[in-house]
């Protein structure tokens, strides 16, 4: 937005000088945050080399309390797939990051020096109201260590009590992925829970929903501009 104040023509000169030829500015822009996906450091489901394709099942409401503190993710709504070599049922870009909320005002005045000389006073602020603005949320659950599997023997949801071992080769000959009885059990088992695999336990992402990064704070600009 631009608006143009009267130049006063045919007034006195001081009231023209000090009161006419400004000009003031002003852009307003708020918008969602960018979409997010938690992607986990583990191809559970062999569909990529070296993980961060896989992602959890989502078990709730994936939304934080959307405070710098407390994170735009809600830990406790995922959770690990409990069958290796299943994708997650998490969808992609399942709610937004912080967002953008942003005011730009400018104040100009203009002087007439001469017939082919003019020169303007600028006054600029850049995020005027001074607002917080988060970004790049950390989305990454990092599950490298103590991540476990069943494999052989029976169901995991049949007896959540048998022995474990690491997360196999699936390129190895000797440890072969059997979708019927190989079920990753979780960081900790909780016997009243067998089928629920943790993900806050899972989770060593310290930062897992928090942001990042902030934008700019308020920035003031003062200029003097020339034009022949």
């Amino acid at each position: 937005m631009i608006y143009d104040f009267p130049a006063l023509a045919g007034k006195p000169a001081y009231m023209r000088y000090a009161l006419g030829s400004w000009e003031a500015t002003g852009v307003y822009s708020y918008s969602t945050g960018v979409p997010l996906t938690v992607a986990l450091s583990q191809n559970l489901a062999g569909l990529t080399s070296g993980g961060f394709g896989d992602r959890p099942d989502l078990v709730g409401n994936p939304k934080g309390p959307n405070t710098p503190s407390g994170g735009w993710l809600n830990v406790n709504a995922f959770q690990m797939p409990t069958q290796l070599g299943k994708v997650g049922t998490e969808g992609v870009g399942i709610l937004h990051g912080p967002p953008t909320n942003n005011t730009d005002i400018g104040i100009f005045k203009n002087f007439k020096l001469t017939e082919k000389i003019s020169m303007q006073f600028r006054f600029e602020t850049f995020n005027t109201l001074n607002h917080t603005q988060f970004f790049s949320t950390s989305i990454s659950g990092t599950t490298a260590s103590g991540t476990k599997y069943q494999v052989g023997g029976l169901s995991i949801l049949q007896n959540p009590h048998l022995a474990y071992q690491p997360d196999p080769n699936l390129n190895d000959p000797t440890k072969p992925y059997n979708p019927a009885t190989d079920h990753f059990t979780g960081c900790s088992i909780d016997p009243n829970r067998p089928t629920f695999n943790p993900f806050p336990n899972c989770n060593t992402n310290s930062t897992f929903g928090l942001p990042q990064k902030a934008r700019d704070p308020r920035e003031l600009q003062l200029a003097l501009k020339l034009s022949f």
